[in-house]
Order: structure tokens, then sequence, then C-alpha cells
């Protein structure tokens, strides 16, 4: 059976009725009757309440009610007799008294006693204990703060006063079934269960439960902890996860719309521009292969001009539509050897220039890339690092990675014309050029279309050089994402 809970001003009540009655016994018995050793019952009583003043008081009273009781007592021929018996008893009293106020074993339990008070009165979380039949034993100041009944309106009343429906009907039935079974659902774990409080609130709150075993029966811990922030906080979180997403889904959509209405646009001034180019550089040619008998020198150039401009316009073209491409497209990403991308780009391009260029190639480079982009990408790289060597005695260029504060980082290096590097905030703006069209010639959509490929593989790209010393192009992009172990 579990301890049963007996206020202390019940115990006081108890003591004095006993007193009472053994006083009253008193008065009617003869003197030589002891009956003042009986009043030890009353002093055992109030060592049950853990009070030493109890104890000191009720010795004291004890004491005058043996004096008092000699003198309204039935007179008796045994008179010295009577006398003795009284000190005896007085003794008694106060040697009981002594012994439960100084015995060590009491005081190691008192003080053990007032160190686990100590402890419940300070946890900030409710402490609450139960016997096996659901009766509460305990029930800290945490806990009547939590629940909002006094420590005296709940002690040795069933837990389930605490808790709604349907807990509160289901509590014993699972009480019994865990002492008939072993099978538990709550106890030695924790979980979020409802509470209510004395007003008919019910509220969330983290419960964990231990067991402990004595010598009346087993005992049950609650840790109770009101979790109504933290779920007004999740509630909160949640909504604005919500709206976050919903405004993330509208975004979505209107940036769909957007780059297809960019999409079309794109291609509706492609059509547009390439159809009168062709008709510049249709009608040119015409003249140039028809009429150029009529045509002076002079004349000629301007058509050949004409046909040179509208060359360059159509590539132009070309690069914005690039442009908007890599910057529309869908990327699915995938594990590609980049070592055998630059050599199949190199060997392509290779066959527009004349000169020859010493390639090196770091072997068996990969990375997490869309492979479509990027080869845009290194074409437009390795590129450049031909062009910009084709004045340089003894080309070379070399593709290779190398670890940069603590990051993988690969790179294009070649020894061409270079660039100062007081203009390298202008590489990567779509129609800056760094050279002239006479010395070099281009759109200055390459590199703008490079960085924005890197960008959507979350990854960046710069560069360092110096006129006539070559240029060095470094870039990284995002690792594949781990898979869960």
């Amino acid at each position: 059976m579990g301890q049963r809970y007996i206020p202390k001003k019940y115990l006081l009540l108890l003591a004095l009725v006993i007193a009472t009655t053994i006083f009253i016994l008193d008065t009617f018995l003869p003197l030589g009757f002891s009956t003042g050793v009986f009043y030890v019952i009353v002093i055992l009583i109030s060592l049950w309440t853990q009070d030493k003043r109890l104890t000191y008081a009720m010795a004291i009273l004890t004491t005058i009610l043996t004096i008092v009781g000699y003198f309204l007592s039935p007179s008796s021929e045994l008179h010295w007799q009577a006398i003795g018996n009284r000190f005896l008893a007085i003794f008694t009293l106060w040697a009981t008294a002594w012994l439960c106020i100084y015995n060590p074993l009491l005081q190691h339990l008192e003080e053990s006693v007032a160190q686990t008070k100590s402890i419940l009165e300070t946890a900030v979380d409710g402490i609450i204990t139960i016997n096996e039949k659901g009766k509460i034993l305990t029930f800290n100041s945490a806990a009547e703060k939590l629940f909002q009944f006094s420590r005296e309106e709940v002690l040795g009343k069933n837990v389930n006063l605490l808790m709604p429906e349907p807990y509160h009907s289901q509590h014993d039935s699972y009480m019994q079934n865990y002492l008939k079974t072993g099978k538990k659902k709550i106890i030695g774990l924790g979980r979020e269960v409802k509470g209510r409080k004395k007003n008919g609130q019910v509220f969330p709150l983290y419960i964990a439960v231990g067991e402990a075993k004595t010598a009346k029966g087993r005992i049950f811990i609650g840790i109770v902890h009101d979790i109504t922030e933290q779920k007004k906080n999740e509630e909160e979180l949640r909504k604005l996860n919500e709206e976050l997403e919903s405004r993330v889904r509208e975004r979505t959509r209107l940036l769909e719309a957007a780059n297809k209405e960019l999409e079309a646009f794109c291609y509706s001034v492609s059509h547009d521009l390439r159809t009168p180019l062709r008709s510049m550089e249709g009608f040119s040619q015409i003249l140039l292969e028809d009429y150029a008998e009529y045509l002076d020198d002079e004349g000629q150039d301007y058509l050949r001009r004409i046909q040179s401009a509208s060359q360059k316009m159509s590539d132009l073209i070309d690069d914005l539509l690039n442009l908007s491409r890599v910057t529309l497209t869908q990327i699915h990403r995938s594990n590609v050897n980049l070592s055998k991308m630059v050599e199949t780009i190199a060997n392509h391009i290779a066959q527009s220039y004349s000169h020859k260029v010493n390639l090196k190639i770091q072997p068996d480079l990969h990375a997490y890339v869309d492979e479509r982009l990027f080869y845009i990408a290194l074409e437009n790289l390795l590129g450049n690092a031909w062009k910009f060597t084709s004045k340089t005695p003894n080309p070379s260029v070399e593709f290779g990675k190398k670890l940069q504060n603590h990051e993988e980082v690969f790179f294009i290096r070649d020894n061409g014309a270079g660039f100062d590097m007081a203009y390298a905030n202008k590489l990567f703006i779509p129609f800056q050029r760094l050279h002239s069209q006479k010395e070099f010639d281009g759109t200055g959509i390459g590199l703008a279309t490079v960085q924005r490929i890197i960008h959507r593989h979350e990854g960046k790209i710069w560069s360092e050089s110096a006129p006539q010393q070559g240029a060095v192009f470094y870039f990284t992009v995002s690792k594949p994402p781990k898979l869960p172990s």
C-alpha cells in the first residue's frame, strides 16, 4: 500500500483529543495508577509531524496535565507511591521527547526531509508524487502555481483531478493495467499531455514520470512543465512558414511568368532583328556579286563593311540569346568530369585558330554541375584563353584545381595579353570590353554569361592578371547535397 498523507492540523487535533481523554481518565482513577505514562502516545504522535517545536510543546503540555491530574485524582492511601509514579511518568515523557528530538537517525531523517523539501520548493518545474492508487502525496509550490490549486486542496486526492478528459477517466485504469502487466506508456518517458487548472482551463504541458519503490509500495514522481508559450511560438512559426511558403509560391509564379515573357520577348526580338539583318547581308552580297563592276573601290568597301556589321550584329544577338537561356533554363546537376569536357572543347576551339597552344589539363577533375550549362561556361573561358594568346610567343593554357581556404577552386590560366586589374570590376558586365575591337574581336557578353552560370551553381568567379602577363580565372561551385545517413 502507498503512504497515506495526514495534514499536521489533523495530527495536532488527534494528539489533543488523546491527551484530553487521558487527562479525564486520570482524574477518575485513584492516584496509584500510572496514567501519565499513556501521555507518551501524544509525544509519539507529535513526532509524526516532524516538528521539534510541537514535540517540545506536547512534552510541556503532558507534564502539566500529569501534575494537575495528581491534584484532581481521587485520594489514595498510597500517597508517596503516587508521587513516585507521577515523577516516573514525567521522566518517561521527557525521555521519549528527548529521544524523538535528538535521536541521530531522526535528525538525519529530518535533514533529508528538509533537503528534499528545499529541492521541491525551489524547483522551477512542478513536481508531484502519487502512490499506487493515484493519491497525491506531494505537491510543490511550482505545481501550485501551475495548476492554481493549493497544496491542501489536492493532497490525498486522486491525481486525475489535474487532468481533463479523456485522461481524467482513463488514468486509474491505466495505473491498474500498468501495476498488473508492467506495460507502460509514459513511465520512464516524457511526452506532451494536457493539464487542467482549478478554474477548468486546459493547457499543454510536458510531463516526465519516474517510479520508485519504498517499503510501503511504489510511488510515482511526475515533473511537469508548462509549454503554453512554446506551443504559442510554434503556432506563430507555423503561420509564418505558411505565409512565407505562400509568398514564395507567388513569387515563383510571378518569376516563372516573367521568365516566360522574357524568353518570348528575346525570341521575338531575335526574329525581328534577324529579318532586316538577313536582308542587309543578302542584298549587300548581291550588290557585290552582280554590280561590283558599277561600283568603285570605296563603294565596294562600304558594302563589305555592311556585311561585317551585319555579321557582328548577328553574333551579338546570338550571345544575348545565350545569356538569356543560361538565366532562364532549369538546372539538372550531376557529377561531371570537367577534365574530359575541357579536352573536348579545346580540340574544337583549336580548329578555329592558326596558332598552336600548349594545353595542360589536370586529369580526373569532377564537379557537381549542369553539363550543358557548364559546357557553355568553359567554352567561353577557353575561347578567351585561345583568343588572347593569339599574339603571344609560345602560348600556353592550363586547366586545374587547387585548395584555397579549405575550398576547392578550379582555374584556367593563360600567358596571353592579360589586362589591368584596375578595370577588373568591368569584366563580368555585359558589353564591357577591356581590349579594343581592333585588337581582339568579341561582343563583351561571354564573361557575363560565364558569371551567371557560376552563380546558378552557387559559386563565385574572379580573375587575376597583369598586362602582357596573362590571366587566370578562378571559379567555385557548390558541392552535391549530403545524403542522409
